[in-house]
């Protein structure tokens, strides 16, 4: 499948001294409701593959005094290949990040929603979002010192593997996430299956990668300001997994806050009332 023809979006020029952001391959825009602001999918370069994502552009302006950029939020999807990935209902949802003076930024992660590649779980998909927020710093209005990050499910468990990388976010989210996968094997036996398909192999076969993907074994990397939405009954996410994350956080001086949500599983739906109770006043105070 090849990309749609560009339009309108633009680059900063690189003599700023910004990184290298990936190249734009092309973007075309798009009707999102609810949404007052201009809006693209766009194409874009990551490892050589043409990857999908989504830019919403701000309907208002927050940037600081005097300037004409606005902060900006990548959105780090959860779900496995095309399952969850960003749709229309995601889109209005996220325009409302767009309608608090916020561009917003989405991936497909490569190999989805006719991405070149193969989805490949906290591997690709990692350097698939590295270069998406790049490229969101790079766009001309954003401000590139004032980038957020929001993952659900797999998407915080890359936006963990982002913070651990020591991504130059203000503050960042993550609702609904494991941070010890050799704990949630032994405590959630239904979810064995799809730990040992995309981590390959059980945390007795591949100790080494369960420790990789799992905050609680690298709390001291994590320095970003952290706010972490946890349901009661969420059966891929223990709550006293999150709860131990968060005290370590607070007692190394790492801000952290931790939402337990009485009555809400993992789904993202029920989320959203609480999220923008939440995300919007965290994201305001970094």
């Amino acid at each position: 499948m090849q990309p749609p023809a560009a339009t309108t979006l633009q680059l900063k020029p690189q003599s700023l001294g910004l990184p290298t952001a990936p190249p734009l391959i092309s973007h075309q825009p798009i009707e999102v409701p609810g949404h007052k602001g201009a809006a693209y999918t766009v194409w874009y370069r990551s490892q050589g593959l043409a990857v999908k994502g989504f830019v919403l552009a701000p309907s208002l302006h927050r940037g600081l005094p005097g300037t004409n950029q606005s902060p900006f939020v990548l959105y780090l999807r959860g779900g496995l290949s095309e399952s969850h990935k960003v749709d229309r209902p995601m889109l209005g949802w996220l325009a409302r990040l767009a309608a608090e003076g916020y561009y917003v930024g989405a991936t497909q992660y490569r190999g989805n929603d006719g991405g070149e590649g193969t989805d490949s779980y906290l591997r690709g998909d990692v350097t698939d979002a590295l270069n998406m927020y790049h490229l969101m710093a790079a766009l001309q209005g954003v401000d590139a010192n004032q980038g957020y990050v929001i993952g659900f499910s797999r998407g915080g468990a890359v936006a963990y593997q982002l913070l651990k990388q020591g991504l130059p976010a203000r503050a960042a989210c993550v609702v609904g996430c494991a941070t010890d996968l050799a704990d949630a094997y032994q405590s959630m036996p239904h979810y064995r299956p799809v730990l040992e398909m995309v981590l390959q192999g059980s945390p007795t076969t591949n100790a080494a990668r369960y420790r990789e993907i799992s905050p609680m074994a690298w709390p001291e990397k994590i320095q970003v300001p952290l706010l972490l939405l946890q349901g009661e009954d969420d059966t891929h996410s223990p709550p006293e997994q999150t709860a131990r994350l968060a005290q370590k956080l607070q007692a190394q001086g790492t801000p952290c806050k931790r939402v337990l949500a009485p009555n809400l599983g993992h789904e993202p739906e029920p989320w959203q009332e609480l999220f923008w109770g939440e995300v919007l006043p965290w994201f305001g105070k970094a």
